[in-house]
């Protein structure tokens, strides 16, 4: 009788050196965002609506200059 050993197969794969410097990256650059949003948010007392209106400006403008980059 043969029996399968499934760990092997089911195991995660580690994340090379150069996955892992993208995913600390990429936390570190979300973490300083949701810095930037607390302290705009409690010391300049600006509302989370206004920050959300200051987000969708930006994207906006990152879409459009895409676009015109692009023609």
């Amino acid at each position: 009788m043969q029996t399968y050993d499934n760990h092997d197969e089911n195991r995660r794969q580690d994340l090379g050196p150069e996955e892992s410097g993208v995913a600390v990256l990429v936390l570190f650059v979300i973490a300083l965002a949701s810095a930037a949003l607390y302290i705009a948010n409690k010391r300049y007392h600006i509302r989370p609506e206004q920050l959300i209106e200051g987000a969708l400006y930006l994207a906006c403008t990152a879409c459009m200059s895409g676009h015109l980059k692009a023609n």
